[in-house]
């Protein structure tokens, strides 16, 4: 399953956006 790949780039992105985008924490998934 790529999920966890998937999953894992994913969760870099919105690390990185939200480093200089800090909304609020609305998205769970």
């Amino acid at each position: 399953m790529r999920s966890k790949k998937v999953y894992r780039m994913f969760t870099r992105v919105v690390e990185n956006g939200f480093q200089s985008y800090n909304p609020p924490l609305m998205v769970s998934s």
